[in-house]
C-alpha cells in the first residue's frame, strides 16, 4: 500500500464547535506603567513647586538686599543732610530746606528697591523717619536761632555795661545805657530769652 499524503478538504475538516472564547481573557498587566506615569506626573508637579519655591526664595533675597541698600542710603543721606545744617546760619529756612532735602533723599533711596510693592511699603515707613528728621533739623535750627539771639542780647548788654563803667563817657550817655540795659533785661526775661 502506498501512502500518499492527502491534503484535507473542507468536508474532511470539522468546523469549530463554538466561536465563543472559553476561559479567562488574557489582559496585559499595565498597572506598573500606570504607576510609573502617575509617579512621573507627581515628580513634574514637585519640580514645578520646587522651582516656584526657589524663585520665591530668590525674590525674597532680592527684596531683603534692596531694602538693606535703601536703608543704608537713607541712613547715610540723613546723616549728611543733618550735618549740612551745622554751620548754616540761615535758621529760618531750616525746615523748608530739610523737607526738600529729605524728600529727595527718600526718593533716591526708594529707587534702589526694584519690587514696586516692597518699595511702596518702604516709602510709607520712611515717611515717618523723614518727618522725624525734618522735625529734628527744625528744632536744631530753633535752638541755634535762640542761642544766636541770646549771644547778640548778651553782647548788647556788655557793650552798654562797658559804656556805664567808662568814666570818660558823659554821665547822660551812661545813664541812658543804664536805662536801656534795665529795659532790655526786663524784656529778655519776659520773653524767655534770658532767665533771672
Amino acid at each position: 500500500m502506498s501512502v500518499i499524503a492527502r491534503i484535507p478538504t473542507a468536508e474532511n475538516v470539522s468546523g469549530p464547535a463554538s466561536l465563543r472564547p472559553s476561559g479567562a481573557i488574557a489582559v496585559a498587566d499595565t498597572s506598573g506603567l500606570t504607576e510609573g506615569i502617575a509617579a512621573l506626573g507627581q515628580g513634574v508637579r514637585q519640580l514645578g513647586s520646587g522651582l516656584q519655591q526657589r524663585q520665591t526664595i530668590i525674590d525674597n533675597r532680592q527684596r531683603v538686599a534692596d531694602v538693606a541698600k535703601a536703608d543704608a542710603e537713607w541712613l547715610r543721606g540723613s546723616y549728611d543732610l543733618g550735618n549740612s545744617f551745622e554751620k548754616d546760619g540761615d535758621y529760618s529756612t531750616f525746615e523748608t530746606r530739610a523737607m526738600d532735602g529729605s524728600g529727595t533723599l527718600k526718593e533716591r533711596a526708594a529707587a534702589l528697591i526694584t519690587d514696586p510693592e516692597t518699595r511702596q511699603l518702604w516709602m510709607d515707613q520712611a515717611e515717618l523717619k523723614r518727618i522725624s528728621l525734618v522735625e529734628a533739623i527744625k528744632e536744631n535750627g530753633d535752638l541755634k536761632l535762640q542761642q544766636a539771639n541770646r549771644v547778640g542780647f548778651e553782647n548788647a548788654i556788655r557793650e552798654r555795661a562797658d559804656l556805664i563803667a567808662d568814666p570818660n563817657i558823659p554821665e547822660a550817655v551812661r545813664e541812658q545805657a543804664r536805662q536801656e540795659n534795665a529795659a532790655a533785661i526786663q524784656l529778655g526775661q519776659s520773653s524767655g530769652l534770658v532767665t533771672p
